[in-house]
């Protein structure tokens, strides 16, 4: 969601729901984590586990946390600087995440209640973050550029433009802002002062006129 700020930008772009989705996570993780671990060192006491597939089990486990820590960490900097590129590096280890939590949903040896359950709410945690961090990244790159700073030509005309406007209320002055440069719009002014050039001739023509019906008259 965006928030107003002052500094260097008006609005503040970055997600606090996906912000709070990564804290979220990684609370949710550490039990996933400790979990997963104790479930395969109770299949491996309890069941015939072979060496191989347990060692490839713990140490995938290990990689995940590893891949999570980065998943994590480049999510939260991405988010909060308003960085697309970490963003988009988080996006790519949660597709990894997911595949090693669909392992151990489906591939692993052993597959216990406990485990379907803990990877079926991990997966959906992934999927929820991955939903936010697109729509994330997306109000990022429709983010407006800021204009640039006006030059002092721009603003000295601008000034020159204010002081001979006359106060009247039915004059509308405006300016805007056009492919990053400021123009000053003195239509309604110029109308303004050629009405006021025209009704100046034609008092002038009916003094004129007046002046001669008087010396006319006097004569």
């Amino acid at each position: 969601m965006a928030t107003h700020r002052t500094g260097k930008s008006a609005i503040v772009l970055s997600s606090v729901l996906l912000q709070m989705l990564f804290y979220l996570t990684a609370v949710y993780f550490t039990f996933y984590f400790l979990s997963t671990l104790c479930i395969i060192i109770y299949k491996s006491r309890v069941l015939s586990y072979p060496d191989k597939p347990l060692v490839q089990d713990v140490g995938l486990l290990f990689f995940m946390a590893g891949l999570e820590l980065l998943r994590l960490y480049s999510g939260m900097k991405g988010n909060l600087q308003e960085k697309e590129g970490y963003l988009w590096a988080s996006l790519g280890v949660t597709g990894m995440t997911a595949l090693s939590s669909v392992y151990y949903l489906v591939w692993q040896t052993y597959v216990m209640r406990a485990d379907v359950i803990l990877n079926s709410v991990l997966l959906s945690v992934y999927g929820l973050g991955g939903v936010l961090g697109l729509t994330t990244l997306a109000r990022f790159t429709r983010r407006l550029r800021p204009l640039p700073r006006p030059r002092l030509s721009y603003l000295t005309e601008s000034f020159t433009c204010l002081q001979n406007v006359p106060r009247i209320s039915s004059m509308r002055f405006y300016f805007s802002c056009r492919d990053n440069a400021y123009h000053c719009h003195l239509r309604d002014y110029f109308n303004f002062r050629l009405y006021r050039t025209k009704r100046k001739a034609k008092r002038q023509q009916q003094k004129r006129i007046e002046s001669w019906f008087s010396t006319r008259w006097m004569s």
